[in-house]
């Protein structure tokens, strides 16, 4: 049985890979490598349907490009710099939704 998805948590493509990886199965889990290469694609996507303008551009120093996800939440926000930031204390959450994560480049 798959855990429901909390509302607000995250995108329902984001929630695919977060499901996926609660397979019954161990040969059936993603490996790392394989949640990566799902949220970089994912990103690349979601890159292209944001209005142009900021777009790419670190939401919190509003000067260098977008490198890093924030997982489980998708929210694609973060330069390398401001991610080292944001993940040296305990508890980093998203800047967008503020939720509990960690970050994925």
């Amino acid at each position: 049985r798959i855990l429901p998805k909390p509302g607000g948590c995250c995108d329902d493509d984001v929630y695919a890979i977060m499901a996926s990886c609660w397979e019954f199965k161990a040969r059936d889990r993603p490996s790392f490598d394989g949640i990566k290469q799902q949220l970089v694609a994912l990103q690349t996507t979601k890159g292209q349907e944001e209005p142009a303008g900021d777009a790419g551009q670190c939401v919190v120093c509003m000067e260098n490009p977008v490198t890093h996800i924030a997982v489980p939440c998708g929210h694609a926000c973060l330069c390398s710099g401001c991610s080292s930031a944001m993940s040296s204390g305990s508890g980093a959450s998203c800047p967008i939704c503020r939720a509990g994560c960690s970050f994925v480049r």
